[in-house]
């Protein structure tokens, strides 16, 4: 839970923020109280355990208001948001290079300050992440590439040294968690940009508004996620041999446009029966295979999304046709789409 106060040498403020709905509408905030002698700033948010201070300009800047050196210099971790009737580019401008967190324009307005609390969730998250995690997660990373058997040891281990860190406070290691998840695959599309097609990017992004999970069952999501993109890297390895390399990242990147033996050879300038021969003497597979295995491994990720129907998906991985693109999936993966996404629990639109 997060600790809000008010300095107010008039009160104005801190009469808008203890009458605020906000404190029984959200459970992860809590309104400690107002201060309003500015002198006794420090000992009033020590003893508050304050997260985030708002203190009433009273028409001075930032850079005319003492308190938020000393808060800056003996509370470096308190969030320090500058409420005043003043939006001058200098004023604005003088209070961030004091230091603050943000800035309050009066009237108080609800969702504003919902929406600058909320910050607090996103910040927090992002320097706990780059200060605590980067060696667990740069451990994960290099496990998924390498293709290692430890996926799930490794997510246990992140998602426990979060939980711990926030102990007690559920929301925000949920939160922070799933912060953490969209970092790491953001860092693996970084490294591995072709894997964008190829995984579901939805199971990697935080959604504002969904509930808090039990940790364990978010362990096994972290689990079951990251193990899908490992064993997708593991699956297109060949394609890092030197041979067949461009040939083959060239039908990965262009997964969604029509493609055949004949646009692959423009495209990588290179002859279409030198294509065939290598692409099936280094794989095993031929090369007009190959181009519909990947475009069904892209049409898996797709069924994926309720939103999408299922002659929408076949257009647009390039099956005009979206009778014939039923026919080869099924022949390839041994069902229907229909019946895949039924197997996911997907309700079909």
């Amino acid at each position: 839970m997060y600790r809000i106060s008010v300095i107010d040498r008039k009160s104005e403020v801190s009469k808008v923020f203890a009458a605020s709905p906000l404190w029984t509408k959200r459970q992860d905030f809590e309104y400690v109280g107002d201060l309003k002698e500015e002198e006794n700033s420090i000992e009033f948010l020590k003893k508050t355990n304050t997260s985030m201070v708002f203190i009433n300009s009273d028409n001075r800047d930032g850079s005319e208001i003492s308190v938020i050196s000393d808060i800056k210099t003996i509370l470096p971790e308190v969030y320090i948001v500058l409420v005043s009737d003043n939006d001058s580019f200098k004023s604005v401008r003088n209070g961030f290079i004091s230091g603050i967190f943000d800035y309050m324009l009066l009237p108080v307005d609800e969702n504003t300050l919902e929406n600058i609390l909320l910050r607090l969730y996103t910040d927090l998250g992002s320097k706990y992440i780059y200060k605590e995690l980067s060696t667990v997660i740069t451990s994960l990373i290099e496990t998924i590439f390498s293709g290692t058997d430890s996926i799930a040891l490794q997510c246990r281990i992140i998602i426990d040294k979060i939980y711990s860190h926030f102990d007690g406070d559920i929301l925000t290691a949920f939160i922070v968690s799933e912060k953490a998840k969209t970092f790491i695959y953001d860092e693996i599309l970084r490294k591995a940009p072709w894997l964008k097609k190829f995984t579901f990017k939805y199971n990697f992004i935080h959604k504002t508004g969904d509930y808090p999970e039990n940790r364990y069952v978010l362990t096994e999501k972290w689990s079951a996620d990251f193990q899908s993109i490992t064993d997708t890297i593991h699956k297109y390895k060949i394609l890092d041999n030197s041979l067949i390399h461009d040939i083959g990242y060239y039908v990965i990147n262009n997964v969604d446009e029509h493609l055949s033996l004949d646009s692959v050879s423009k495209g990588v300038f290179l002859n279409k029966s030198y294509i065939s021969h290598i692409f099936k003497k280094v794989s095993g597979i031929s090369f007009i295979n190959f181009i519909t295995y990947v475009k069904i491994d892209r049409a898996k990720i797709l069924l994926m999304d309720p939103r999408l129907k299922i002659y929408e998906i076949a257009a647009q991985i390039g099956y005009n046709n979206p009778e014939y693109f039923s026919r080869v999936f099924k022949t390839v993966t041994g069902i229907t789409p229909n019946k895949y996404r039924n197997k996911l629990n997907i309700k079909n639109n």
